[in-house]
């Protein structure tokens, strides 16, 4: 058996920082794209619904936000290096996670401090496709 493991950065797909927590995500439910904005920032963000089974089945684990540089959100990672920093990187990201929502790609979301200070904001996304 193969194993293919994809690493998706948040911005500028900054390297894997393992400092945060790890969500106890299995696969991408849904995704979409919300354009430029104040709250999420300059290039939109991503956001994204993880559940425990693939076809949004099992348990729901959360949403998460997948912010762009300037974002005010506390929803979006305070870490400025794991947000889009383009329009082009956010639907990149957008494209990527639908695709792993078709292909039932094992993912896990990384998580960290958000604007404001809370935890559990999306800072990286690793899929394991199989």
């Amino acid at each position: 058996m193969i194993i293919k493991k994809l690493v998706v950065g948040v911005a500028a797909f900054a390297g894997v920082a393992l400092s945060g927590g790890v969500a106890k995500a299995n696969y991408v439910c849904s995704t979409f794209l919300v354009p430029g904005s104040s709250v999420g920032g300059s290039y939109g963000y991503v956001s994204v619904q993880i559940w425990s089974q693939h076809s949004c089945t099992g348990s729901y684990i959360g949403v998460y936000s997948l912010c762009s540089t300037g974002a005010t959100s506390s929803s979006c990672s305070n870490d400025a290096s794991y947000r889009f920093t383009s329009a082009a990187q956010a639907a990149e990201m957008a494209r990527t996670l639908a695709d792993a929502t078709f292909a039932y790609y094992y993912t896990e979301v990384l998580t960290g401090t958000c604007i404001g200070g809370s935890a559990g904001c999306a800072t990286l996304v690793n899929f394991t496709a199989f």
